[in-house]
């Protein structure tokens, strides 16, 4: 089978031209997905920082807070907006 990357303009080895590829190919379908999942999430008004907080609720609820802005690592303004805005939803 041959590699759709050269290896004498790249360098590598075989082993490391498939991982390459497969890297690429990996790369190519997040970015697909995210795009899939970012138009999904805009139909339903929602921001990705509110989907990752629903999310980190779900998964610990009952959860305060605190804890999610701390399992997030969001300052406090951020985390106070995007708790609001989810009331609102």
């Amino acid at each position: 089978m041959t590699s759709s990357l050269s290896s004498s303009r790249h360098g590598g080895s075989v082993e490391e031209i498939r991982a390459l590829e497969a890297f690429i190919k990996l790369s190519q379908a997040a970015d697909s997905l995210g795009a899939t999942l970012q138009q999904s999430i805009g139909e339903l008004g929602l921001t990705p920082w509110q989907v990752w907080v629903l999310g980190t609720v779900l998964e610990c609820e009952p959860v305060s807070a605190r804890e999610v802005r701390w399992t997030l690592h969001g300052g406090d303004s951020n985390m106070t907006a995007v708790l609001d805005r989810l009331e609102e939803c």
